[in-house]
């Protein structure tokens, strides 16, 4: 991109010091050059602005290095001594792809207690009783997400003491998807990575959120599974020995549907039901759902002018894999119906009507061609032209797009009808010619000297 600018003039340059930062990764400018010159590094996830003197035609590169993110759930955040610092100052906490970082944590006392750490839902690795302990990231090559597992000792459910004296049972809890998901534990938030000791017999109830919302992208509740299994984000249980729990969530991105007709031109369908997997999904109004990553989808329904006009085929098929939109085609199809009379003239202004197979009447006016142009569901339709009361009906009975012909048969009885409204116009615009013509005639004679005022008009002159 660039432009044209007078010689002389001072041209201000912009660009993001940061870009296309999604799902942990994303660009940083480097550096930037004029004409290939020597390279300035810049540091800044701001603005970046650059003064042009236009004495020349010039060319400002910038230079874009790759990023990621490092994650750090509840638990790296609570046990947190120090971190390697991002690229960009105060830009927490984003790395060049080829940075190493490390983190120091620090082992915790009391009824919270650090258990281990992982990387990227790796194996846990247990922490020794030192007083802290250090996770090394070679490099920033990808987006990563540090886990510190931290154990919590309580005697909360149990409301007798034979309950606060049982000996402890231990419940783990992990998520699958997303990292650092909080939940919420007798009504307290706690990260989804995390241990507890629990007296047996205590009673426990765990929240888990519906939803983790982003804008083009969300984690959804999928179930409780491990030692309990359930559907519902909500669970209470009883400590019965060690126990363990993953939660469950699925990705969803968002997706737009936007719909065409044979020959491509957008429709809007109101009824829109997909299905994928084992779930049915009914689109609103915008025709924008969360659909299920990995997870291919077929347009089972779409209801048009009051007609079903879902294809079957591998068209109306897609498969979620990011963000989209995704046009999908429909058994719409334009019909042109033209009106003529008996000798083939092209009639304009005509009201040509349409009944769908759905019992919905489509109308429009054919235009100085005698051609009117309406989309069909199916393209099965019964066709009427209407003019002076004469109708004439067809039907087509074949899936697709037709072009018909409709002739308007003007019999005797309305050629009878429209001769005196053609006729009778065209005599009186005669008559009032010919009175003007007689007028100025009269007022020529009362000026002419050749004659007197008495002299005896002709039969025509008298009028």
């Amino acid at each position: 991109m660039g432009g044209t600018f007078p010689a002389g003039s001072i041209v201000s340059v912009t660009a993001s010091g940061v870009c296309q930062r999604d799902n942990g990764t994303g660009f940083r400018v480097a550096s930037w050059a004029i004409d290939g010159g020597n390279a300035h590094p810049v540091s800044t996830d701001g603005a970046l602005a650059l003064q042009v003197a236009m004495n020349s035609s010039h060319t400002v590169r910038f230079n874009e290095v790759p990023q990621h993110e490092l994650s750090l759930d509840y638990g790296a955040q609570l046990a947190q001594l120090s971190l390697t610092p991002p690229t960009i100052q105060g830009d927490d906490y984003w790395y060049d792809s080829s940075e190493a970082v490390t983190y120091v944590g620090r082992i915790l006392a009391g009824a919270v207690q650090v258990v281990g750490w992982s990387v990227d839902d790796g194996p846990l690795t247990p922490v020794g009783p030192s007083s802290s302990f250090n996770v090394a990231i070679p490099n920033m090559s990808a987006s990563h997400v540090l886990k510190v597992a931290i154990s919590v000792s309580s005697d909360e459910g149990c409301e007798s003491d034979s309950c606060r004296s049982a000996a402890p049972s231990t419940v783990y809890l992990n998520t699958n998807e997303p990292s650092g998901v909080t939940i919420t534990i007798d009504g307290v938030p706690y990260p989804a990575f995390v241990s507890f000791s629990w007296p047996t017999g205590s009673v426990h109830t765990l929240s888990a959120p519906p939803t983790i919302e982003g804008s083009a992208s969300r984690a959804a509740f999928s179930s409780w599974t491990g030692t309990i299994h359930s559907g519902d984000p909500v669970i209470s249980f009883t400590v019965n020995g060690t126990t363990n729990l993953s939660l469950d969530y699925r990705i969803q991105y968002k997706v737009r549907l936007s719909f065409e007709d044979a020959v491509g031109n957008g429709i809007s369908p109101l009824e829109v039901t997909l299905h994928g997997g084992n779930s049915t999904v009914t689109l609103p109004e915008n025709s924008t759902a969360w659909l299920s990553y990995g997870t291919k989808y077929v347009l089972s329904s779409a209801i048009w002018q009051g007609t079903e006009v879902a294809e079957s085929g591998a068209a109306d098929t897609f498969l979620v894999d990011s963000p989209s939109i995704n046009v999908l085609p429909l058994m719409v199809y334009p019909q042109s119906i033209k009106v003529e009379d008996p000798y083939s003239i092209p009639l304009a202004g005509v009201n040509v009507h349409i009944s769908t197979v759905g019992g919905v009447v489509l109308s429009a006016v054919t235009d100085a061609n005698g051609v009117a142009t309406l989309d069909v569901p199916l393209g099965l339709y019964y066709a009427s032209a209407d003019f002076l009361g004469i109708s004439s009906t067809v039907w087509q009975g074949s899936v697709g797009s037709h072009s018909l012909t409709l002739t308007v048969d003007l019999s005797y009885p309305v050629m009878g009808t429209i001769i005196p409204l053609v006729i009778l116009p065209i005599l009186l615009l005669l008559r009032h010619r010919r009175n003007e013509v007689n007028v100025v005639h009269e007022v020529w004679l009362r000026r002419s000297p050749s004659r007197t005022f008495n002299q005896e008009l002709g039969p025509n002159q008298r009028e």
